[in-house]
């Protein structure tokens, strides 16, 4: 719930504890990572960042039992937590169950920010939610779709012939021919 919402890293969502949440704010405070098994830093200075959560995770999360100061994190001394292995496993049943042939914890982050790019959200805001360094990497990123293109385009054509795209429809084009 967390990742789809946020578009947090893998990393980063394995490394909160408690602590980093104000569930009064509805806010979570990114100030760490677990990287192969390493607690570290955040991957980038952009990385450090407060996310404002969605109702429904701040219940999640007011709702949540853990022991510990880490929400998701089991170290078991392999040099990675055994969720971390767990997860990716678990990941890889359910995505080949559904016939999805590729799916990764970063199609959380991928769908967060195709999500956010198709609905219009500002460059800079979706840099800031994924704690990107710069906005080219957000870019990365950012998928469109067929509809998104059409509308594009359809756009383009008013600008281009606005008298035209007045009395012009597919219908009336196509008469034409």
């Amino acid at each position: 719930m967390i990742s789809a919402t946020t578009g947090l890293r893998e990393s980063e969502l394995f490394a909160l504890k408690g602590e980093d949440f104000d569930l009064d704010s509805g806010v979570v405070a990114i100030q760490r990572r677990l990287y192969r098994g390493k607690l570290g830093d955040v991957k980038t200075k952009k990385s450090h960042r407060g996310l404002p959560l969605c109702p429904e995770v701040v219940e999640a999360v007011r709702n949540l039992s853990h022991e510990g100061p880490f929400l998701f994190l089991e170290p078991d001394g392999s040099g990675e937590s055994s969720l971390e292995h767990r997860t990716r496993d678990e990941f890889t049943k359910v995505a080949k169950a559904l016939g999805i042939p590729y799916f990764t914890w970063c199609s959380f982050r991928r769908s967060a920010e195709s999500a956010m790019h198709s609905h219009g959200v500002p460059l800079k805001t979706q840099q800031a939610v994924l704690g990107h360094s710069n906005p080219n990497m957000t870019l990365v990123y950012a998928e469109t779709d067929e509809a998104a293109k059409r509308q594009a385009v359809e756009e383009l054509g008013k600008l281009i012939f606005p008298k035209f795209s007045q009395v012009a429809t597919p219908v009336a084009i196509g008469a034409v021919n």
